[in-house]
């Protein structure tokens, strides 16, 4: 499990961001990734979701909004899917589950 990512932000897209961590470039899902900007050196909040076949990380500019997050994950109504509930939620992700 990671707490956060710190390093340089190479990539900022509609839907994610990719942070250069050591030369390793990690892929993190934004609801806002224009928080950032290309070449910024950020430290950048993740939570990761395992599934059976697949690994996410969701990212947040803030601690506080990545424990949002995680409480929206565990009201029950909200917790096995997208807490948007729509085509296309707000940390990025096409109607997909997150637990």
């Amino acid at each position: 499990m990671y707490e956060f990512l710190r390093g340089t932000i190479v990539a900022v897209t509609p839907a994610y961001i990719v942070v250069d961590v050591g030369g390793v470039g990690y892929h993190v899902l934004m609801g806002n990734p224009f928080t950032f900007n290309e070449g910024q050196t950020a430290t950048v909040y993740v939570q990761q979701i395992i599934r059976d076949n697949d690994q996410t990380l969701y990212g947040f500019a803030s601690q506080r909004d990545k424990q949002l997050f995680n409480q929206l994950l565990s009201v029950t109504g909200i917790g096995q899917e997208c807490p948007g509930h729509s085509s296309q939620c707000a940390w990025g992700c096409p109607g997909q589950r997150h637990r």
